[in-house]
């Protein structure tokens, strides 16, 4: 305990000093002393990302971000990172989020047809076709449920793409750099390049997107590895598909979703870690690969197995299979949003993100109200409700 007082106290007077150096149980408050009142801008890795930035912030007003209150952004900065959005990132982001919606669009949309094709395998000898069948009618996807599911992942995309839209935004707040600690490397080789978010950033986090990961944890894993088994039924094939969510993934969201009210960091504190900053998130929005799996299927089997294969009741046609059929490979191979220049001397890509309980940025204040132009197709929930209603009355007939 003396240890601890004494370690504190001289961190308090050397902002500068290793978290290392504290016990674990201590090492979370290191961030928040670390984080100097004179703030400095750390130009080499706004140089990285194609901007010169201010030595130390200014008060002048972000031209595009009305949430930076410390401006480490020239105005030629801001007019650059404006022509990088328009011309290169704003492309990979919402080409990314437009094929993930559509991709679940597109498997949800068809609930129905699989539910039709449940029912004739519910009786099924074939103990695999029948244990599919039944585990698929007992996820009970009505129209309205189905709405639900979907409307909860294009709300996270939503949230999601604001964070992605306003990059540029955190890049300039001085107060948010404070939080990219490569600067650390000097002092601490075991904390170095590192982002660290904080507490009020998680909780966020947590409320815009813990529903719709809690859905592909379980509804959207046993729909796809059910679609899979009584596709492979009707046709005849011998498909093992699965849609791979690891033990450690699914406890963590299904921890944080239950107990978020009572335990919240204690159970919720790694769920934001799985964030990042510049890429997709392999627990948030990198399903890619395993949503391919089984648009595929479904795309070239539909034909075969289903009594309509043109009843989606999430799509009005065939625009959004054609637009994954076409950019598929494009999205599948963006690895990161936000690339660091060849010459770069910082690339956040490789930092390694962390929560802390006191100290660290909320970037969600730097990119409100960011007007960097951004638009996700398949995002909005009022199209699929209408669609879903009108699903549910035919139904009725």
């Amino acid at each position: 305990m003396k240890s601890s007082i004494f370690l504190l106290l001289v961190l308090l007077t050397a902002p500068e000093v290793s978290a290392s150096f504290l016990p674990p149980q201590d090492r979370k408050l290191a961030t928040k002393t670390a984080v100097d009142s004179n703030f400095m801008c750390n130009q080499e890795m706004m140089l990285s990302y194609g901007l010169q930035g201010n030595t130390k912030p200014v008060n002048t007003p972000h031209k595009y971000c009305p949430g930076v209150t410390s401006n480490c952004c020239t105005l030629q900065d801001a007019d650059t990172s404006m022509y990088l959005w328009t011309t290169d990132s704003k492309q990979r982001v919402e080409r990314f989020y437009e094929v993930y919606l559509y991709m679940l669009k597109y498997l949800l949309g068809y609930s129905q047809e699989i539910g039709l094709l449940a029912k004739d395998y519910s009786t099924s000898n074939n103990s695999k076709c029948k244990s599919a069948a039944n585990d698929f009618l007992s996820m009970n996807l009505n129209p309205k449920l189905t709405s639900i599911i979907y409307g909860s992942f294009a709300d996270s995309v939503v949230a999601l793409g604001n964070m992605r839209k306003g990059f540029y935004c955190v890049l300039c707040d001085a107060a948010t750099q404070q939080s990219l600690k490569d600067f650390w490397s000097i002092t601490n080789m075991f904390y170095n390049d590192r982002v660290y978010f904080s507490k009020e950033f998680c909780q966020t986090l947590v409320d815009k997107t813990i529903q719709s990961s809690y859905f592909a944890v379980t509804y959207i894993k046993r729909f796809a590895d059910d679609t899979a088994t009584l596709l492979s039924c009707k046709t005849g094939g011998s498909s093992s598909l699965q849609f791979e969510v690891s033990f450690f993934r699914k406890q963590q969201v299904k921890n944080c979703f239950f107990f978020r009210t009572k335990y919240f960091f204690f159970f919720c504190e790694n769920y934001c870690e799985r964030f990042d900053l510049v890429k997709p998130s392999d627990l948030l929005d990198n399903d890619i690969s395993e949503l391919k799996k089984f648009f595929t299927a479904i795309r070239d089997n539909k034909d075969r197995a289903f009594y309509n294969p043109s009843n989606n009741i999430l799509m009005a046609g065939s625009y959004e299979e054609r637009f994954v059929t076409e950019h598929l490979d494009y999205v599948t191979n963006t690895k990161v949003f936000f690339p660091a220049a060849s010459s770069h001397q910082v690339d956040l890509a490789k930092f390694t993100t962390d929560v802390v309980y006191n100290g660290g940025m909320d970037p969600w204040k730097s990119v409100e109200a960011s007007t960097y132009e951004m638009v996700i197709a398949g995002a909005g929930r009022w199209a699929v409700g209408m669609l879903a209603s009108l699903a549910a009355l035919l139904l009725l007939k």
